[in-house]
């Protein structure tokens, strides 16, 4: 047996390529859950959503007595 030869776990190279895509994963899990977990709507009152656009509503103003 050669002496260059290491266990899989001993090599630097194999911790990234096998741990890169794992925290890309878990992080994405993470990110879903974290979406669905919570869902509100970007519009809040005073806001309403209409489509894809976002309209301010402005109260209507009381009527002003002569």
């Amino acid at each position: 047996m050669n002496s260059n030869n290491k266990v899989w776990w001993a090599e630097p190279m194999m911790w990234l390529v096998l741990g890169l895509p794992t925290v890309v994963v878990v992080a994405g899990l993470m990110t879903f859950w974290l979406a669905a977990s919570q869902p509100q709507t970007m519009a809040n009152e005073p806001h309403r959503k209409v489509g894809l656009t976002v309209e301010r509503v402005t109260p209507a103003a009381p009527a002003q007595q002569p």
